[in-house]
């Protein structure tokens, strides 16, 4: 008896550490060759990313599928995504999108062979921070490093 009791309590407090809907902080996807594909944390705040794609003819002639564009939603407010973000990256086949303490951080792989890269873009709730991109034959060498500041003008 005391065993049905002690697993009941164990059922009841899974349940209440983790209520049903919650998503943890980590969702990978793949990702549609033409289309929108959507991921979303409810982490300490809500982050939603949509990544948009279509087909189109390769330089070799094949098709391949291009990131047209991505739009991130942190608590309610997009965020710039320039695009040299995304602008150079085809034939994306999954996206992972991870919550940090302060940062959020959206992994894309893609390619073939040995034209396969992973893409890591870090963001925080106002801005798009950094984003590095390297082979997936040796994804500890970053090959492309490039970190994004906002600078206001104002008129003197």
């Amino acid at each position: 008896m005391s065993r049905h009791i002690a697993l009941a309590v164990l059922l009841a407090a899974c349940i209440i550490a983790y209520p049903i809907g919650a998503q943890p902080l980590r969702q990978k996807v793949p990702v549609e060759r033409s289309g929108e594909t959507s991921l979303a944390l409810r982490a300490p705040t809500d982050v939603r990313v949509i990544l948009k794609t279509s087909r189109e003819p390769g330089h070799d002639g094949q098709e391949q599928s291009a990131l047209r564009a991505v739009e991130i939603t942190v608590a309610g407010k997009n965020i710039l995504v320039p695009r040299s973000v995304f602008c150079d990256l085809t034939d994306v086949t999954a996206a992972e999108l991870k919550a940090d303490s302060k940062t959020f951080v959206l992994l894309l792989t893609g390619g073939d062979a040995s034209e396969a890269y992973i893409v890591r873009v870090e963001f925080g709730p106002d801005r798009i921070r950094r984003r590095t991109l390297a082979s997936l034959m040796a994804p500890q060498n970053v090959l492309q490093d490039t970190t994004y500041r906002i600078h206001i003008l104002r008129d003197k």
